[in-house]
């Protein structure tokens, strides 16, 4: 029992200092993000989205204000689209002086540093879609304007503050519980919550957090599958085969550096979100094997404890479901 014991401690402390080393960087995030956030918003804005390999996403709000001229532009240009893969190839002052060919966010910044809200400017862009419009490239004269507070609300405040929550209960549960396998694998649930939240404005905008981002939504699936596992206690066959809560982990690992070799592809700026569905997929299906796990449990588990442990699981799945980012596809 006593050999047993050894590794298997081992491997729970190696776990501790992983989950630890992870809330580090989490807070790193959240501490950070605030800052990118309030520069963006001082800054002139576009009137449109362009991610890390300045494509535009298609996000924005239902009902856009003048303030996003640009995104109204390009989806009267083409109606047929939903507003993805148009990727920002040249910038210009309204006479055309002053070219810029942007190779990243921070061209972008530098440029608009040298206007201000109620400017006019050049935007071109190149139609990277696969359609018959494709390599099509169109220029637009848009007024630079301030990002307005109700979409800095909606994309940024509300959603930091609900991934506030959920660090401060991930940091809660594993001071609490960090010897016990399913405490740490809810923290890391948690904290990944809290990035994927949090880190959507700098996703969409200023892209600092890109590959953090894409790391969090590949453990929020690894997390839960491994949470499955051991919740409210551990299945007989995790308890047989310690490994399989493993799985999950290697899986995101697996899909993270995949994702990671195609993230700045300017060669084909679109394919990046090709694979990204992998990782939601991945996530998705974790959460329906978490509910059906606790489903499972709660029926058929001859412990009284553990059924009354298990309904009010059934808000936390509400919660942990990745489907609000699928919209973004």
């Amino acid at each position: 029992m006593e050999n047993l014991a050894g590794p298997k401690h081992s491997s729970n402390r190696l776990m501790q200092y992983f989950v630890w080393a992870y809330q580090a960087v989490v807070v790193l995030v959240m501490l950070v993000a605030p800052f990118w956030a309030v520069k963006f918003f001082r800054q002139p804005f576009l009137g449109i989205f362009v991610e890390h390999t300045l494509v535009t996403n298609g996000v924005g709000p239902d009902n856009p204000g003048p303030e996003w001229d640009l995104y109204q532009k390009i989806d009267a240009h083409d109606p047929d689209s939903t507003g993805f893969g148009y990727q920002l190839v040249a910038l210009a002052s309204a006479d055309g002086s002053n070219p810029v060919s942007p190779g990243s966010f921070r061209d972008i910044e530098a440029f608009l540093a040298a206007h201000q809200p109620g400017d006019q400017v050049q935007v071109t862009f190149r139609n990277e879609n696969d359609s018959p419009r494709k390599g099509e490239t169109i220029t637009f004269q848009v007024t630079l304007s301030n990002f307005p507070v109700a979409d800095q609300a909606r994309f940024f405040y509300l959603p930091y503050v609900i991934g506030l929550v959920y660090l401060g209960v991930s940091l809660w549960i594993f001071g609490l519980r960090r010897s016990e396998t399913a405490g740490r694998a809810f923290s890391i649930m948690a904290s990944s919550v809290a990035v994927v939240t949090a880190g959507l404005l700098d996703l969409y905008t200023t892209n600092h957090l890109t590959y953090v981002w894409i790391l969090a939504v590949s453990l929020v699936g690894a997390s839960l599958f491994h949470l499955a596992l051991v919740f409210p206690q551990e299945a007989r066959l995790e308890m047989r085969y310690p490994f399989l809560r493993l799985v999950g982990y290697v899986v995101a690992l697996g899909l993270t550096i995949y994702q990671f070799v195609f993230l700045f592809d300017f060669s084909r700026p679109t394919y990046y979100a090709e694979v990204w569905k992998f990782s939601y997929i991945f996530a998705g299906l974790a959460v329906l094997f978490f509910v059906a796990s606790t489903a499972y449990r709660w029926l058929k588990s001859p412990s009284p404890v553990v059924r009354q442990q298990l309904p009010p699981t059934r808000a936390f799945h509400s919660q942990t479901s990745p489907m609000p980012y699928w919209q973004r596809l």
